[in-house]
């Protein structure tokens, strides 16, 4: 609150008053050039201030989002290579599911029946001794029609029907064991094969 003690003077003039003057009461005069480079300064300053402040602005957006472009990249790899091992763990079901689809297509005939035979028969060593031979009947007859002499194009093999075997699977039995030559075994093989 202003503190200023006014007193009244009654003044006497001896004459008129021919003019008054006033005198300035109050803070000291500014120059205007002083005033214009204070407002200048003022202006530069808050410039100055202004730019720094966006430019922090600016960074701590860039290092956020630099951040959260990290992050997410870290969740798409980690996304790919969950993908990858989803892909590569059906990857043996399908291939198996899709022979089995070619194979069920496939028509066998006799010569076809002969290859069989003979793929399964060539894993087994030279000094064979007797080796049965187990085939769907259907295939038996295929190949008994394709070589009327099956018994002399595979001495020492004796041809059985076994009602248990599909088209196009074979069971060889012999001295040195059993191979298991049927469809889904192979099929069951390749897809461990691409398992490991």
């Amino acid at each position: 609150m202003d503190q200023t003690v006014l007193s009244y003077k009654n003044i006497a003039f001896g004459a008129s008053l021919k003019s008054i003057q006033l005198t300035y009461h109050g803070a000291p005069r500014v120059d205007a050039s002083d005033c214009q480079r204070q407002v200048d300064e003022a202006y530069a300053k808050g410039r100055e201030e202004a730019t720094q402040s966006y430019n922090n602005q600016i960074l701590q957006q860039r290092t956020e989002v630099q951040q959260l472009l990290g992050e997410t990249l870290e969740q798409m790899d980690l996304k790919v290579d969950q993908c990858l091992r989803e892909v590569f763990e059906e990857i043996p079901v399908l291939v198996t599911h899709i022979a089995r689809r070619v194979l069920a297509e496939v028509e066998i005939d006799g010569e076809m029946v002969q290859r069989i035979v003979q793929e399964i028969i060539s894993d087994l060593p030279g000094n064979r001794g007797e080796i049965e031979v187990f085939l769907c009947e259907k295939d038996l007859e295929l190949l008994q029609s394709y070589l009327e002499d099956a018994e002399h194009r595979f001495p020492h093999c004796v041809f059985r029907a076994d009602p248990q075997l599909d088209s196009a699977d074979c069971r060889v039995v012999s001295k040195f064991g059993a191979i298991d030559g049927r469809v889904a075994t192979k099929l069951k093989h390749i897809e461990d094969q691409l398992r490991s």
